[in-house]
């Protein structure tokens, strides 16, 4: 991530070296955005780690179970693409975070911060639902090839457990990241807004300052 020397060279480079920030308010921001990109990555490592084997054990059972019924293996393939869909979105979003070399003034540092904690929230909140019911869909239909031959209570109580039990524990688990994104990324987000208005305004101002100059001659 970038450090507060780094953003102030860039005012600079712009004519904004007049600016008066509050480093100290500056160093808070910046540590608590490399915070949240830490926490991100922690939580894609961990889907990482409990995704990995879910999707060998699917590929394997492909294998182990032969001349089973279209639904078990369009089931299986299904849930392995969604799985290794998301992962891979989701590793490609966090390696865009990182990314700063195409940042070239603190407006664009602000901006492109802004838009990623966006994209994070966005991700929790309506990109993971979408996997969600996804996830439900192949898992019901993968039941229909496995259960054919139980009864018909047995298959009904297993599609209600899926079709039930998997959004009531996607509930909880978003409940939880709702909580910490009102606690630590909304106000972020608000303050980098409140920076960038800031910067904005005062950067309007000089340049209103020299055109006035400029205009005197």
């Amino acid at each position: 991530m970038m450090e507060f020397n780094e953003i102030q060279n860039l005012w600079k480079k712009q004519g904004a070296d007049k600016i008066k920030f509050s480093q100290q308010k500056i160093d808070d921001m910046i540590n608590q955005i490399e915070k949240q990109r830490k926490t991100n990555l922690i939580s894609i490592i961990s889907a990482t780690i409990g995704c990995i084997p879910a999707m060998i054990g699917m590929i394997a059972l492909m294998f182990l179970l032969p001349d089973r019924s279209f639904l078990f293996y369009g089931s299986l393939i299904f849930m392995t693409l969604v799985v290794a869909g998301t992962l891979a979105f989701t590793w490609h979003k966090y390696f865009q975070w990182g990314n700063q070399s195409h940042i070239e003034s603190s407006q664009s540092y602000i901006d492109q911060t802004l838009k990623k904690l966006e994209t994070q929230k966005m991700m929790s909140n309506k990109v993971m639902p979408i996997y969600m019911v996804l996830l439900i869909i192949g898992f019901n239909v993968y039941f229909l090839d496995v259960l054919s031959d139980e009864s018909q209570f047995r298959r009904i109580l297993s599609h209600g457990l899926i079709t039930i039990g998997m959004p009531i524990f996607y509930y909880f688990i978003s409940f939880i990241e709702k909580k910490r994104q009102k606690k630590e990324v909304d106000p972020l987000i608000k303050s980098l807004k409140e920076w960038k208005s800031e910067l904005d305004s005062e950067l309007d101002s000089e340049l209103d300052k020299d055109s006035s100059t400029i205009n005197k001659y």
